[in-house]
């Protein structure tokens, strides 16, 4: 793999920590994305280069990584051939966002939950293999400098972008205001528990179309941070090659 194993005394007491949830679990909307996870680009399972830039940021204490019950026996046969430990392996009920961020916290040590109000979680998408751990640092850099609020990992969106009503266009968005929202997201753990507990009767909260989505609703405020160009999500067959690209590339 492309990162080098980190160790816990390179860690410095001025570095905030914090857990982090991985969903392996595929992408709302899209059945093809949680079998593209199980693909080989660059040697590894999409979803292995996710682990392996979380298991050698230095700020991460605990990992899990949620899959769906057909995939548990695979995902626990992967962890152990990978040469990092402390990596709880769970199945979520569902494919429900909400479900899968329920589950991995469920998988982390307790403190991690009900610890101190400074406590953050990450919660990152394996759809999304190029994170490095510098962007995951950030991330947590910034949501412990603002105390109760969220961060996620964004990228300027580049295109004009309309907004469509049965097949005509009605509207544009200034493009200014938009961005393309990526992994990782970072938020207060205590919080983000209490946003996927709740028993909401928007499908928005039910089922959030991301994690973000769902700290929103419940009145957080979430602060942006650069996720790179080169985030790709991979969401369909013909972003394998152009993840492996990179990988590889980064690897020279």
């Amino acid at each position: 793999m492309a990162y080098p194993m980190a160790h816990t005394s390179e860690i410095s007491a001025l570095q905030p920590l914090a857990s982090a949830v991985l969903l392996a679990t595929g992408l709302p909307g899209n059945a093809d994305a949680g079998s593209l996870l199980w693909s080989s680009v660059a040697g590894q399972p999409v979803l292995a280069w996710s682990i392996a830039a979380y298991a050698t940021t230095t700020q991460i204490r605990a990992l899990a990584l949620v899959v769906l019950p057909a995939r548990l026996a695979q995902a626990r046969a992967l962890i152990a051939a990978l040469p990092w430990g402390n990596i709880s392996v769970v199945a979520a009920p569902t494919g429900r966002e909400r479900d899968a961020i329920l589950s991995g916290l469920a998988a982390l040590p307790a403190d991690d939950i009900d610890g101190p109000d400074d406590a953050l979680i990450v919660i990152h998408s394996c759809n999304y293999p190029l994170v490095t751990p510098e962007v995951i640092a950030e991330g947590i850099a910034l949501a412990a400098q603002f105390l109760g609020d969220g961060a996620v990992a964004c990228e300027p969106v580049k295109e004009t972008i309309k907004r469509v009503t049965d097949g005509v266009v009605v509207a544009t968005p200034p493009r200014a205001q938009l961005a393309l929202l990526q992994s990782p997201q970072v938020f207060p753990s205590a919080a983000l528990l209490a946003a996927s507990q709740r028993q909401d009767s928007t499908s928005d909260t039910l089922d959030p179309a991301d994690t973000a989505s769902l700290l929103l609703a419940s009145g957080m405020r979430i602060h942006t941070f650069p996720g790179g160009h080169a985030q790709l999500c991979v969401s369909r067959p013909v972003d394998l090659a152009v993840a492996e690209r990179y990988l590889l590339r980064a690897q020279q």
